[in-house]
């Protein structure tokens, strides 16, 4: 190498050849000064680096090619489903690349669960059809024909009839309302709608007893015509649809929030009208809704107890649901014959459930990308 060239010194630094500006011969004193400075710098920078290689006793940039490697591993783990180190410190992760629970938490949580359906729900349902065939056929058919029971039952029939088409209609009705208007009051319906889940049954029933009961307000027009609410079949009726209010409703109207009215804007600029845009367009994108919100309905106002126990009037063949019937019996110590008449009620919310399942899973079919 010639004087002109540039020498390399044992930091790696490049000492500029002598005439050169700064080189050797002109300027010595300030080029060895740049020099220690630029030496000390790169100095520095790589005691920087290896420290952060040797952290974990690898050479100089061995532990930023680690980490590296392990970041490429637990995204890789993560796309092919990979389930993260073997020592128990990286997190296991699904084929998504979620986060697994511990199996710990996972079981004990699935098993509360189940432990606390069999000992409230599945045992006492059991006992009660253990108790309504155990003392045989023959008498659970006797209970379950007796005439009492038989009344008890068309009146729970009617009750659940009336109540669910009531409360069908009304649903339908304030669903489309809140979705499709903005108007005064709208927050107040929604508050009333919901109003029943907040009133006990039996509050239910007294405001009844004092709107239309003899002390009530509307007793003296209730008088003049000849007609009677309180302790008689139109009370029974007026308090299970007033304690089923929310079930459509309440089922329907996120329905129709989420669907919004392009459609059924397109239909009315095409000239359908109001029923024919509701009947072709709106009810068949709510109809697996409004089935699931008839099926919930009928259960509840089959079942319903408290409200129409305070404004029956308990007459045995007259006023009494299946319920209240199933309450006579029992107090007067018939208690086969109690649990033979519960085990109608047993069967009939099985049908019911068994048939919400059936929707659910039709509707979720439905909704399957490629199914129509």
């Amino acid at each position: 190498m010639t004087t002109d060239a540039a020498e390399t010194t044992a930091e790696g630094l490049v000492t500029p050849p002598a005439g050169v500006p700064g080189g050797s011969g002109e300027s010595g004193g300030a080029a060895e000064e740049v020099k220690n400075i630029l030496s000390e710098a790169e100095r520095n920078f790589l005691s920087g680096r290896t420290g952060r290689g040797t952290e974990t006793g690898s050479p100089t940039g061995a532990g930023r090619a680690d980490s590296e490697a392990a970041d490429a591993g637990a995204r890789a783990d993560g796309e092919d489903g990979g389930t993260g180190g073997t020592d128990g410190t990286t997190p296991r992760r699904g084929r998504r690349g979620h986060r697994q629970e511990n199996p710990l938490i996972r079981g004990t949580l699935i098993a509360v669960s189940l432990v606390f359906a069999a000992l409230m729900l599945v045992l006492p349902l059991l006992a009660v059809l253990s108790q309504a065939f155990g003392a045989g056929w023959d008498n659970f058919v006797r209970s379950v024909t007796d005439t009492f029971t038989v009344k008890a039952l068309k009146l729970t029939l009617l009750t659940s009839l009336v109540a669910v088409t009531a409360n069908t209609l009304f649903g339908l009705t304030a669903a489309w309302a809140l979705t499709r208007y903005r108007f005064r009051g709208q927050g107040l319906l929604v508050t009333l709608i919901d109003l029943p889940f907040a009133v006990s049954p039996i509050i239910a029933g007294l405001i009844f007893i004092l709107t239309y009961g003899r002390l009530g307000w509307a007793a003296p027009f209730l008088e003049a015509h000849d007609l009677k609410i309180v302790f008689a079949t139109p009370g029974i009726i007026m308090a299970t649809v007033f304690v089923t209010i929310p079930f459509v409703a309440r089922e329907i109207i996120p329905v129709l929030a989420a669907r919004g009215t392009d459609e059924e804007q397109a239909a009315v600029l095409m000239g359908a009208g109001f029923f024919r845009t509701f009947f072709q367009v709106t009810l068949p994108h709510i109809r697996w809704a409004l089935v699931y919100s008839v099926i919930l309905c009928s259960a509840r106002a089959m079942g319903e107890f408290g409200a129409v126990s305070v404004v029956s009037g308990h007459l045995r063949g007259k006023t009494n649901t299946l319920p209240l019937h199933i309450e006579i019996l029992f107090n007067e110590h018939h208690y086969r014959e109690a649990f033979a008449v519960s085990a109608i009620l047993v069967i009939t919310s099985i049908v019911i459930l068994t048939a919400r399942s059936l929707v659910e899973w039709v509707s979720k079919k439905e909704e399957e990308p490629g199914v129509r």
